[in-house]
């Protein structure tokens, strides 16, 4: 009888398992079914920083005072410019005399190739999505034409541009890799506001970075190039800017290792300041490596 019975129990626990087996392979064949769908044609083009290299210094690569996109949005530390931003897409409505309702549906017709240049899946609705894209792009082109234009210096309201300083900080916000948005959207929205055709963004964005950091004008600018529907961010325009021509190379470098100035110095190799502006203008003749600051 005994014997009768563990092997029911055998039989009962062995379907129980089956059961459960079951149970799992449904739960995960539906997870795996509402993967949402990967477009072919999307090329992600923001991310974080490896967190290898954040823990060196997290600081450098998160940003102090405004967020823009999505991968910072909502952090606590940077709400308080949150209604400044507000404030300068109001006035850049009052400016560009362009509805908000035609901005919204820029941006919503753009929805998912927004969403789609984030390698994150950007947990926010549509609605509120849109919302945020809209703010954070008015507010970049408001910051780049009145600092190019020395617009509203006389207004107590705007903190940013009564005191200089303010406006440094947040333009190395604005630089930052997990703080861009896509360049095509600012240029769509800039274009859209109706600004005066003889400047694109492509130049309005030079023109910023030539005043804010004494940038020298560069004939092989994306602008002249007619490069800017491969600009992927802020970030690129930056590389594309300062990278010479003769940089650009067509194929694949060979992965090298670069000596530290330690190793160039031990060496032999003397080491020397370099005047000019432009970052890349360095030069190497007879033992001498010269740098510009």
């Amino acid at each position: 009888m005994d014997i009768i019975e563990a092997a029911t129990q055998r039989i009962e626990n062995s379907s129980d398992t089956l059961i459960n087996i079951k149970k799992l392979e449904t739960s995960m064949m539906g997870e795996l079914n509402n993967l949402p769908a990967q477009s072919s044609k999307s090329k992600y083009c923001i991310c974080r920083f490896p967190k290898r290299l954040r823990d060196c210094n997290e600081r450098v690569y998160k940003p102090a005072m405004v967020s823009i996109g999505p991968l910072h949005h909502g952090k606590e530390a940077l709400k308080a410019m949150e209604e400044h931003k507000r404030r300068y897409l109001q006035d850049f409505l009052q400016r560009t005399k362009v509805s908000l309702l035609d901005y919204i549906k820029l941006i919503k017709e753009k929805e998912e190739r927004l969403r789609n240049s984030y390698v994150e899946s950007i947990e926010l609705s549509s609605d509120d999505f849109t919302e945020m894209i809209l703010v954070d792009a008015a507010f970049i082109i408001e910051v780049f034409w009145r600092f190019l234009v020395n617009e509203r210096q006389d207004d107590e309201g705007d903190h940013m541009f009564n005191k200089p300083q303010i406006i440094r900080d947040i333009s190395l916000d604005i630089w930052l890799l997990e703080n861009q948005l896509p360049f095509f959207i600012l240029e769509d929205v800039f274009n859209l506001s109706g600004h005066d055709q003889t400047i694109s963004f492509t130049r309005l964005t030079n023109e910023f970075l030539k005043k804010l950091w004494d940038l020298e004008e560069m004939p092989h600018s994306v602008e002249k190039n007619n490069q800017s529907s491969e600009i992927s961010h802020l970030v690129d325009f930056l590389r594309s800017h300062l990278q010479p021509p003769e940089l650009q190379a067509k194929e694949k470098p060979e992965n090298l290792i670069t000596p530290s100035l330690e190793d160039l110095q031990s060496a032999g190799i003397l080491i020397k300041l370099r005047s000019g502006r432009n970052l890349f203008d360095i030069k190497f003749k007879d033992g001498v490596l010269k740098i510009p600051s």
